[in-house]
């Protein structure tokens, strides 16, 4: 990592992600003090998204994770840039200028391993709800809500063990995407 810094080209910022788990909620000071060890001046700290059923066993407690986060920014802030992803905005109030809504997300769309395209925004949206907090709520336009992390569908583009495998004999072994995958998927989301 310091070599890259040490190579980049003028005006390249290099920086580092971090997804927020229940493992790693309280190293958040000490990952920030790596990465500006390592010449990084940049850090986007990012909260977990709802993808399939191992979110509820890395989700931390969305408060407390928050508010571990906010003691590293008022450490930080003054140092590096620094930006939140994917956390309603009412966790950390005077935080707002860092935090990053979904509104950014809705040209993104992610290819995944069986070739099938999300549009990242929609799929997100969906997981998301609105409480009573949000009636009021002057960031409701472009805060999604609150995801529920507790019971997360698989998502439908998930490639099982068996869509992998192929026979040598089989003279599509060279495809990306097996041909029958494509029908599996359907019949998993429930699509005609």
């Amino acid at each position: 990592m310091r070599n890259a810094v040490r190579l980049a080209p003028r005006g390249v910022e290099l920086g580092l992600n971090v997804t927020i788990t229940k493992h790693n909620e309280g190293q958040l000071a000490d990952i920030t003090a790596l990465a500006w060890s390592l010449g990084l001046r940049w850090v986007n700290y990012q909260f977990l998204t709802p993808f399939g059923r191992a979110t509820a066993m890395l989700a931390p407690d969305t408060a407390r994770a928050a508010a571990a986060l906010s003691a590293v920014i008022d450490a930080w802030q003054a140092r590096m840039k620094l930006q939140i992803i994917n956390l309603p905005f009412c966790f950390m109030p005077g935080h707002e200028a860092l935090m990053q809504g979904d509104l950014g997300k809705l040209e993104r769309h992610m290819a995944f391993v069986n070739n099938e395209t999300v549009n990242l925004a929609q799929y997100l949206a969906e997981r998301r709800v609105r409480k009573p907090v949000c009636a009021s709520c002057p960031h409701a336009c472009f805060c999604g809500g609150f995801y529920e992390l507790d019971e997360v569908p698989e998502p439908p583009w998930l490639i099982a063990p068996e869509d992998l495998v192929r026979p040598l004999s089989d003279p599509r072994r060279h495809e990306s995407v097996p041909a029958e995958l494509r029908e599996r998927l359907r019949k998993r989301a429930g699509s005609p």
